[in-house]
């Protein structure tokens, strides 16, 4: 009886470790409705991921996506940088960006404010993220 406790510990315990290792190895991936999401393996792109469940397998992992958008000061000529977006799923069709109200002066002293909304057409995702 002692013989047949230990060997079902045993395959018990390899029954949980193979559970852990393909938990590991292998990763749901859910994409949102009219998203793509975009995979690569070792740094290089593996394949585009439309809408719906998909699985993930090792090395392959998620391509993360980021937006930023440049400005430049003429009067200073100093550039800066914000990031607007960074996620993984690149929306099919339009991405609309809200750039807060800049409050600005004139050369002769008029006071502007300037809103700014961007929209987006995103017809390549893969252009859209390694260009």
């Amino acid at each position: 009886k002692t013989e047949m406790e230990t060997t079902t510990a045993i395959g018990i315990a390899l029954i949980l470790l193979l559970v852990l290792l393909l938990s590991k190895i292998i990763r749901p991936v859910t994409v949102q409705e009219n998203h793509t999401v975009l995979t690569q393996k070792f740094g290089k792109h593996s394949r585009q991921l439309k809408s719906g469940q998909h699985f993930l397998v090792w090395p392959e992992k998620l391509k993360p996506v980021q937006w930023s958008i440049y400005t430049q000061n003429y009067f200073d000529n100093s550039k800066a940088s914000k990031t607007v977006l960074k996620y993984s799923q690149i929306p099919d069709g339009s991405l609309y960006i809200d750039i807060p109200v800049i409050q600005c002066t004139t050369s002769d002293d008029y006071s502007l404010s300037v809103d700014l909304s961007i929209a987006i057409k995103i017809d390549d995702p893969y252009k859209a993220a390694y260009r």
